[in-house]
């Protein structure tokens, strides 16, 4: 699995952009992302599952100076097969 995540402060809040790109013979079943502890997005796409997701979340979150995020995000493929996990940490600076 490949992930890319953008992050960046909006006015309100946090620009967060998702990717994901299922390599080989991997398929995405389901993506559950989740900002400092709240689920922001759950889709499950195991009736048409994919091998590339892609989701925004214009102003999620809250933002201000010095406040650290952490962004999880969790892939489900196939049953039997373990979930696939990304992570990003950042620091608001002005």
């Amino acid at each position: 699995m490949k992930f890319a995540i953008a992050c960046q402060r909006a006015f309100i809040g946090n620009d967060i952009d998702l990717q994901i790109e299922a390599e080989n013979d991997e398929i995405i079943y389901a993506v559950r992302c989740s900002l400092d502890g709240t689920e922001i997005g759950s889709d499950d796409l195991g009736e048409t599952p994919v091998n590339f997701f892609h989701r925004s979340f214009p102003q999620a979150g809250e933002a201000r100076p010095g406040e650290t995020h952490k962004l999880m995000v969790e892939v489900r493929g196939k049953d039997g097969e373990p979930s696939r996990f990304a992570t990003r940490i950042w620091t608001d600076l002005t």
